[in-house]
């Protein structure tokens, strides 16, 4: 690794996680695979804490359709983004938060 990168590595607040059961994501887990075998929910960190990021969840397992929800604090989720469940293999969506609500960039579901 040379010098730049490994500068930038200290800098770096995102990382890939996989989960599998019922969970509040921490604003660093910003690309999520989830391969649970039951139902789970993935609940987003607070708004305040990821103003400015993104987040991609992907559905990785085939045994159980995970569900985004909110941490309970973004302006308008029921209204505008009601429930995002992930169905099948590979669906996924991207997040944007403002810091004061979630945005759906993209999504994909099968």
């Amino acid at each position: 690794m040379t010098m730049n990168e490994n500068v930038l590595q200290q800098y770096r607040t995102e990382k890939t996680v996989v989960k599998t059961k019922t969970c509040t994501l921490t604003p660093e887990e910003t690309n999520v695979k989830v391969d649970a075998a039951a139902a789970t929910v993935i609940t987003l960190p607070p708004v305040a804490e990821c103003r400015g990021k993104y987040f991609a969840l992907r559905q990785t397992g085939t045994t159980a359709n995970p569900t985004i929800t909110h941490y309970g604090d973004s302006v308008d989720w029921a209204t505008t983004i009601g429930t995002i469940t992930l169905n099948a293999l590979h669906d996924r969506v991207l997040l944007f938060c403002d810091g004061e609500c979630w945005w759906v960039l993209t999504d994909y579901f099968t």
